[in-house]
């Protein structure tokens, strides 16, 4: 009997325990281990075979710049007031040298960190964008 309980209060504590690094938020992560996450997230964002005419002609160099902002409910976004306050992070990721070119941001994904998901990707200089609320099908 003694077992069982010990048994069962430990799986309650990994589970307890589990639970908590999966709801955890990008801020609250250090440094290091936030970029790295919203740049994996980033690259399997850029990666999707609906821009593969992009990633083949520009690749990717290995560098990325991580900047966030907190949507502040001006404008369009007085009435989502789910999201106000909340923190966004945009992830630029820049392209590999060519012949014609230097580095420059080939694309910037954008990530939620309440939602802990990318909702946005947009390419060179803003002109063509891909919201998740048009293609869910890239951000899945």
């Amino acid at each position: 009997m003694t077992n069982f309980i010990r048994t069962i209060i430990a799986s309650l504590l990994l589970i307890a325990g589990s639970q908590s690094v999966l709801g955890q938020t990008f801020s609250s992560m250090d440094e290091t281990q936030r970029q790295t996450e919203l740049t994996k997230i980033a690259l399997t964002i850029y990666k999707n075979p609906k821009f593969s005419k992009y990633y083949s002609k520009y690749g990717y160099c290995g560098r990325s710049e991580i900047s966030t902002y907190n949507i502040k409910g001006e404008g369009d976004d007085k009435d989502r007031k789910e999201y106000l306050g909340t923190q966004q992070y945009v992830v630029k990721l820049y392209c590999k040298k060519g012949a014609d070119w230097g580095e420059f941001p080939i694309a910037k994904v954008y990530v939620s960190d309440k939602a802990g998901k990318a909702w946005m990707i947009r390419f060179g200089n803003d002109n063509m964008m891909f919201p998740y609320w048009n293609f869910p099908e890239i951000f899945k």
